[in-house]
């Protein structure tokens, strides 16, 4: 796992500004920080030394990211595209106690392919189009309407009219 612990990177796709989750937690790196200056304060070069190699250490480490969070960090609406774009060969991945995971190198990779900006998109697309209609249907009426300005007859009207006709 990486080296951070908590929330993970992200970038403020909606543009409301709000960027949530744009902070990484950094608990271990605090604590090996914090530890050189404890040792430095002792006077102990080497101790301090060696947490400051720690902590350096631990800003190079890959950190992964299970598909729910790849996808909030993609911006996309479903970790099924996640899930997608790994199937198709796009984002490599492993599995870490049997669990899905990408890394956010990997993430940042493919922020900008043509794949990841047409699901964006879509999912936009979606989301405006989701308060067309009434949730509970067409009325009697509206179907009536409709019915009746279709030209030709729907298959179940021509069997019934034929088993009339015979």
């Amino acid at each position: 796992m990486g080296a951070f612990s908590g929330q993970w990177m992200s970038r403020d796709r909606t543009g409301d500004g709000t960027n949530e989750g744009a902070t990484m937690e950094t608990t271990k790196l605090q604590a090996e920080l914090e530890r050189a200056l404890a040792a430095l304060e002792a006077g102990d070069t080497h101790a301090a030394e060696r947490a400051v190699r720690a902590a350096v250490q631990e800003t190079g480490a890959e950190q992964m990211l299970t598909p729910d969070q790849a996808a909030r960090y993609l911006g996309v609406d479903s970790h099924y595209a996640v899930l997608g774009f790994i199937k198709t060969g796009l984002l490599p991945f492993t599995r870490e106690d049997g669990e899905i995971r990408v890394s956010l190198a990997h993430l940042q990779r493919i922020d900008e392919h043509r794949e990841v900006a047409l699901i964006r998109r879509l999912d936009a697309l979606h989301r405006e189009i989701g308060d067309f209609g009434s949730p509970d249907g067409l009325t009697e009426e509206e179907l009536e309407t409709l019915s009746a300005t279709r030209p030709g007859t729907y298959p179940w009207q021509r069997d019934a009219s034929r088993n009339d006709a015979a």
